[in-house]
């Protein structure tokens, strides 16, 4: 760069003959990393500014796109990508979170970028696919639920009883898909059994398992969760889909060692039974 500027050829006759020309400099781009924006967690409805500052010659153009090639929500609008050094998000929401990157060009190659991390923090949420599951005596039952949390949750099935369930031959908990802030758990109930049921009297015929849990856990300090925690998407049908909304629990389960909020959400509840379909046996 040092080197650019103007240069003079002289040559001394009668009369003095010159050229003068100029050099141009030409530097490909460079992202400067002490000033553009880290990693970054902010609470959901904050507004975010993102700085991406390089260096080059010519000046070199930012370009800011989703890593995952989505389109960037801004307000109403979605755009597949956004000039200039700043990257202004109002209110973001938890649909926006992910990793961004900033590219510089310039003309001159090659072109170079910088990968942003964009974090949004929110309460934890959980919905129920199935209502209603019915299983026979002797066989295994599935239930499933599907949570949002970031940070990411501790999370665990537990009986009302506050009897923390542990994977083993009788119980099997997967934690079957973790994608950014989406989860889903899910728990197999093996060779169902009289005693995995509580019997509310002789009058009703069906057995009813007793209500299990699944809590979950992460280091937001919120007690409650507004309707803007529910992502504004369809996971079913009225008839089938349920959100969840937590409550505070007097005491937490000896097993869990965190000064966290526990959020428990009664899967069910909210008629989320497994009913036992025994036959009847008619007389001759």
């Amino acid at each position: 760069m040092r080197d650019r500027g103007q240069y003079m050829c002289q040559i001394n006759t009668s009369p003095m003959k010159n050229q003068v020309g100029y050099i141009k400099v030409v530097v490909p781009p460079h992202i400067d990393e002490t000033l553009t924006s880290k990693d970054i967690d902010v609470r959901e409805g904050d507004n975010v500014s993102l700085l991406c500052s390089s260096t080059g010659s010519p000046e070199p153009e930012i370009t800011w796109r989703r890593e995952d090639g989505e389109p960037i929500s801004l307000g109403s609008e979605k755009v597949l990508s956004v000039g200039g050094n700043y990257l202004n998000i109002s209110k973001v929401s938890r649909m926006h979170m992910g990793a961004y990157l900033c590219i510089a060009t310039n003309g001159i190659p090659p072109a170079v970028s910088k990968r942003i991390f964009l974090g949004i923090n929110f309460s934890p949420m959980i919905w129920i696919p199935n209502q209603l599951i019915g299983a026979p005596l002797g066989t295994d039952v599935v239930l499933d639920c599907h949570l949002e949390a970031h940070p990411t949750s501790v999370t665990y099935w537990m009986r009302e009883s506050g009897v923390i369930i542990i994977s083993n031959q009788k119980y099997v908990s997967v934690d079957v898909s973790q994608e950014n802030y989406k989860g889903q758990l899910r728990l197999t109930i093996r060779d169902l059994e009289p005693d995995d049921y509580e019997i509310p009297g002789p009058s009703n015929a069906r057995g009813v398992l007793p209500a299990i849990s699944e809590k979950l856990r992460n280091d937001l300090s919120d007690n409650s969760i507004t309707d803007k925690s529910a992502p504004k998407e369809n996971h079913g049908s009225k008839d089938t889909d349920d959100v969840i909304r937590p409550y505070q629990e007097d005491t937490e389960p000896e097993n869990v060692n965190s000064s966290a909020p526990v959020h428990t959400y009664k899967l069910l509840h909210v008629l989320v039974l497994l009913v036992s379909f025994q036959p009847r046996l008619v007389p001759r």
